[in-house]
C-alpha cells in the first residue's frame, strides 16, 4: 500500500502497520483497542482489507480536495 500512497504524498500511512490494523479493527469491531484486534481472525482481517484500503484512499481524497492537504507531512507539526 505504501507505493500506492506515495504518489499522493501519504506513503507513511502505508508503512504504519499498526494504523492499518487499528483501522481494520474499527471497521469490524467499532473499536480500535488491541483487545478488539486480537478477537479477529486472520481471515476476517484479510477480508476487510478492501474496505480499509477504500477508506484510507477516501480520507486522503477528502483531505486533498476539501482541505487542500497535499501530503501527510503538512499535517505533522
Amino acid at each position: 500500500m505504501k507505493e500506492e500512497l506515495e504518489e499522493f504524498g501519504f506513503s507513511e500511512v502505508g508503512e504504519d502497520c499498526d494504523l492499518i490494523l487499528r483501522c481494520t479493527a474499527a471497521i469490524l469491531k467499532k473499536e480500535t483497542t488491541p483487545e478488539s484486534l486480537l478477537e479477529l481472525s486472520g481471515q476476517q482481517i484479510r477480508g476487510a482489507f478492501p474496505k480499509v484500503r477504500n477508506g484510507i484512499f477516501g480520507a486522503i481524497y477528502f483531505m486533498r480536495k476539501q482541505l487542500k492537504v497535499t501530503a501527510l507531512k503538512n499535517l505533522i507539526c
